[in-house]
């Protein structure tokens, strides 16, 4: 339970209202920004600030973010990287993550936002970008002049790609960043020679999620989903739903190889699925 923000408590030009999320180094806010701009405030959570290794994290998810312009990435409107409170204003998502539309949607409907996904990706990979943290839970599904529309989110553990890229520091050789659920091979063994392959991985897994209502890999705790990923073959889609395209099911496969993915996924070519 959050306690009630004051009415006028204010992150830069921002009005801090209700609770919206969290994770391990920051929270959500609703925000209201100059003309009653609706905003996602994500900020440090008390007691986080002041931890260099969760703040250089949140400090490189704001220089990453700032980055991008594309219609299915949430926009950054303002950010600050004051050492009293780091926090970074993005555009609102009203609607629900994939991990909630999921079970309702249709094929036709899932087929869109994983090819609206692929495309913001494609955009973030040419420019050297790893998102390294693809879910459901980031992927959400907006409603924009009474359509669907997606936007990516959470860019907190990205990687740059780019050597020397002085804004952008690497996390740390040997750290497991990540959901082991959506998490590659490579990934889960805290390599550190990772590339746009595990996105294209985790998307794997989502497709493979959605179609049969399992995830490959599951256990009891975090390591042992982690030695499954890492030794394991997953069961095939089919042996789940018998009916399902083959050429859906080779996109799956191809996406989850071991050895890191062989799918690519480039700019400009609008990305398909089956």
């Amino acid at each position: 339970m959050h306690p009630r923000r004051g009415a006028h408590e204010r992150l830069g030009p921002f009005t801090l209202g209700e609770h919206l999320g969290e994770g391990a180094m920051g929270e959500v806010l609703r925000g209201e920004g100059p003309r009653g701009l609706p905003a996602a405030i994500k900020r440090m959570r008390p007691g986080t600030e002041f931890q260099d290794a969760l703040r250089q994290l949140f400090a490189d998810e704001v220089r990453v973010a700032a980055r991008f312009v594309h219609p299915h990435i949430a926009l950054i409107y303002d950010v600050s990287l004051s050492w009293q409170q780091p926090w970074l204003a993005m555009e609102l998502a009203s609607g629900k993550s994939l991990a909630m539309r999921v079970g309702t949607c249709t094929w036709a409907q899932l087929r869109a936002w994983m090819c609206a996904t692929l495309e913001a990706l494609a955009y973030v990979h040419a420019r050297g970008i790893v998102h390294r943290d693809i879910k459901p839970e980031n992927i959400f599904v907006v409603t924009r002049d009474g359509e669907d529309f997606v936007k990516v989110l959470d860019f907190g553990i990205s990687k740059s790609l780019v050597p020397d890229d002085e804004d952008v520091r690497l996390t740390q050789t040997g750290m497991v960043l990540g959901t082991p659920l959506y998490m590659s091979p490579e990934q889960a063994q805290g390599d550190d020679d990772l590339d746009h392959r595990i996105d294209v991985y985790a998307l794997g897994v989502i497709l493979y999620e959605a179609i049969t209502g399992e995830v490959p890999f599951q256990g009891k705790n975090y390591l042992n989903i982690l030695t499954q990923v890492i030794s394991d073959e997953p069961k095939a889609a089919s042996e789940y739903v018998s009916d399902i395209d083959h050429n859906l099911e080779s996109v799956i496969c191809k996406a989850m190889a071991k050895g890191l993915s062989l799918i690519h996924i480039s700019e400009p070519t609008r990305p398909r699925l089956i």
